[in-house]
């Protein structure tokens, strides 16, 4: 006599299919959020990196520069980018090292300045060195927002007319329109009668960073004391 085989139902295969397709379904969601936590987290530090990496160059740099207020030095600050393909925001003589078939040092005209990643709504942060008639060119930071207000160049001096310091920077309301206007550039040499031999003070810098797919912002902020001058101090 033959013994009867049970099976399972077709009811019984369609509520099985249906919990395992609810089980794998919270399983993928479960990894998608996961995957984007990491992906946050991990852009969060490159942005930090990036940004640290490249105040720290331009800080050594900055607080090397040139103060000796001699004819051939000169300190170009731009007060406030403007949404351009290409645009400087300081250039100054300092002591530094750069790489021309092998690393050299020395003293060179350092230029910083917003130039197009592949991306025209992102800017890169470069790094010119002109020393022997020669421009070297590299990419000290990337990810950038092409925005006017992601990348602000203020200076500090001390007035001691009022004995206070005061902040020149383009977002100040009670400046010159001159001063407002995105772009303007204020240039401190022997030459200039307007901002005098003397470096500022103090630079404040203030950079705004993404990552590429753009989820992370930060803004970050440094003031960096230059040197005293030699001269008229």
């Amino acid at each position: 006599m033959k013994q009867k085989q049970n099976g399972f139902t077709l009811v019984e295969l369609l509520v099985s299919v249906a919990l395992m397709l609810i089980l794998v379904g919270a399983v993928i969601m479960i990894f998608k959020d996961s995957s984007e936590v990491f992906s946050v987290s991990d852009a969060k530090m490159a942005v930090y990196q990036n940004a640290r990496a490249a105040f720290e160059l331009m800080a050594r740099e900055l607080t090397s520069a040139d103060n000796s207020g001699n004819p051939g030095t000169m300190f170009v600050l731009c007060h406030k980018p403007k949404a351009l393909n290409s645009q400087d925001l300081f250039q100054f003589r300092t002591t530094t090292s750069w790489v021309d078939g092998g690393r050299k040092s020395g003293t060179a005209i350092v230029t910083y300045s917003l130039e197009y990643s592949t991306d025209t709504t992102l800017w890169n942060l470069v790094r010119k060195v002109n020393v022997g008639g020669k421009t070297l060119t590299n990419v000290l930071a990337q990810y950038i927002p092409v925005d006017t207000r992601s990348v602000r160049i203020g200076y500090f001096k001390y007035d001691t007319g009022v004995n206070n310091w005061v902040y020149m920077a383009s977002d100040q309301p009670n400046k010159s329109d001159a001063e407002v206007v995105a772009g303007t550039k204020s240039t401190f040499s022997a030459q200039s009668p307007t901002y005098g031999p003397n470096l500022p003070d103090a630079i404040r810098l203030t950079i705004t960073f993404t990552d590429r797919q753009r989820r992370v912002y930060r803004t970050i902020s440094r003031t960096i004391w230059l040197p005293k001058s030699t001269i008229n101090s």
